[in-house]
């Protein structure tokens, strides 16, 4: 009896046996985030600089694997306790490892805190993490979660001419969403998500850490099998 009791509220919330049966995605999309960036300087108490990030993002996956982009560009209010701190632009590339209920992604990301990309200062960081996408039946929605820790390869600045580096974790982020297509058939979806992330800057800056949090608002195209 606990059984088809179980499918019937499950069908009724929208989580029906279908929850995990996505079987290809392909997303194109641009999100707005209101974000608030914490800079300490040194031993000093943070400071705040307030912003919005414009950000586009392509993913394309199947059952085991996919691949995606994303490129963001944030402005933030002028602060005289953190100069140089007004611009960030993060270019990113991910492979997705898994079926998009679980997978593992490893990337390369592009960090820069110029008002372009390729302009110095910037950083190259390698990127490793999970990502999971949960499709939530005939409701139209589906929710996600994503976690990635960034590295790279810091010298020892106390060595005159060190001859090699190790590599250290520069930071982490997370990342949870709901995104609402309905009726499937049209291609058209709308995002509604939260974002985290703490970095550590290179030894090399003055300034120690950054944290950053956003509220995310995006929409665009998505085609998806189930």
């Amino acid at each position: 009896m606990k059984t088809p009791f179980l499918l019937t509220v499950l069908t009724v919330v929208g989580t029906s046996p279908q929850v995990l049966a996505q079987q290809s995605e392909i997303r194109l999309g641009g999100t707005m985030l209101s974000t608030h960036r914490n800079v300490a300087i040194d031993s000093m108490n943070p400071s705040r600089l307030n912003g919005t990030t414009s950000s586009a993002e392509f993913v394309a996956r199947g059952k085991s694997a996919g691949i995606m982009f994303r490129y963001s560009q944030a402005t933030f209010s002028p602060n005289l306790s953190v100069s140089g701190y007004q611009s960030l632009n993060v270019a990113d590339g991910r492979l997705l490892l898994g079926p998009p209920v679980f997978a593992i992604e490893v990337g390369y990301m592009r960090r820069s805190q110029s008002s372009k990309l390729f302009e110095d200062p910037g950083e190259h960081l390698a990127l490793a993490g999970a990502r999971s996408v949960i499709d939530l039946g005939p409701s139209g929605f589906s929710i996600s979660f994503a976690g990635q820790a960034l590295g790279r390869v810091e010298k020892d600045t106390t060595i005159i001419n060190p001859s090699s580096g190790k590599v250290r974790i520069a930071g982490w982020s997370l990342e949870t969403g709901l995104i609402y297509q309905a009726p499937r058939k049209l291609p058209f979806f709308g995002m509604l998500a939260y974002r985290f992330d703490r970095y550590r800057l290179p030894p090399k800056d003055g300034a120690r850490r950054e944290e950053s949090s956003s509220i995310v608002v995006g929409g665009g195209l998505r085609f998806a099998t189930f």
